[in-house]
Order: C-alpha cells, then structure tokens, then sequence
C-alpha cells in the first residue's frame, strides 16, 4: 500500500478527504467543458481528439490559471493514465497517425497505469494501493446498502 503525504487523509485511490480536492476536481471539470468548447485549444488547427485532449489539459487550467495543472513540466501537480490504443478492441491493432481518436472506443479495462499526485495508484492493469478484491467487496456492500434504501423508499417495482 501506497502511504499518502503526512497532514492528509485519503481514501482508496489516494481520494482526499479535506474536501478541497472535489472543489477543485469540480472546478476543473467546468473549466474542461469550457476550454474544449472555446479558446486557444479550439482556435488552433489541430484536428479532431487531440483538440479536446488540449481543452480538457493544458486549455482548461490555463482557463484557470493554474499553469500548476494540466502540464507534465517540473513543479507541476501530475495526475497521469496511460491507456492502450492499439488493441484490437480500440483500434485496427496497429497505432495509426492519430491513435487519441481510439481513445473514442477504450473502456477502463484499457486503462494500464493512473498516478495521481505522484503515487502509482494502478500498475500494468492491477491495483497497487489496495487489494483489489477487497475494493469490490468495498464497492459491493456499499452499492446493496443504496440499493436497499432506494428500495425501502419505493424506487423500484417489483421485488
């Protein structure tokens, strides 16, 4: 298990529990709909998902002016996934001229490695913060017991 920074409570992943990283991850998203839709990452001749890629990146914390986020550069905040796009699944099995458009088709399970605030978090398609397993177990009985209060509240039919 991955220790996270003194003076922080985290959560499976490496989730902060301080409340200031939904803050932030909330504003951040706005602010990638936002440079995707307009500004230097639209104005610029590049084609197609390496546009929004640019948007959702650099585009959206430059919209923030954060030049902190959205960069791999020395002394900014790195939060890295690589993903296969060469598989057959996501591709024609060989990566063309513009392998981001096959971002268009993978799912998590093309997901390989995640570093978030510089701790690896998944490793060649394996969790390394946690056993997995027991994030499902996690996962499960936390999804029963929502289930259970939407049924106890009428909001499902049947049984």
């Amino acid at each position: 298990m991955v220790a996270g920074r003194p003076g922080r409570t985290q959560g499976p992943g490496g989730a902060s529990a301080n409340g200031r990283g939904a803050r932030d991850a909330t504003r951040l998203a706005g602010a990638r709909v936002a440079g995707g839709l307009r500004g230097p990452a639209c104005a610029s001749r590049e084609a197609g998902v390496r546009r929004w890629v640019n948007g959702a990146t650099h585009g959206a914390a430059d919209g923030l002016r954060r030049a902190d986020l959205g960069r791999i550069a020395v002394g900014a905040k790195a939060d890295l996934c690589t993903i296969d796009v060469s598989g057959l699944l996501v591709g024609s099995g060989a990566v063309g001229p513009e392998p981001l458009n096959n971002l268009l088709y993978a799912g998590g399970a093309h997901v390989r490695h995640v570093i978030t605030q510089g701790y690896v978090q998944l490793y060649d398609g394996q969790l390394v913060v946690d056993d997995e397993t027991r994030v499902q177990q996690r996962g499960a009985a936390a999804v029963r017991e929502i289930w259970g209060q939407l049924r106890a509240e009428g909001w499902f039919r049947g049984g």
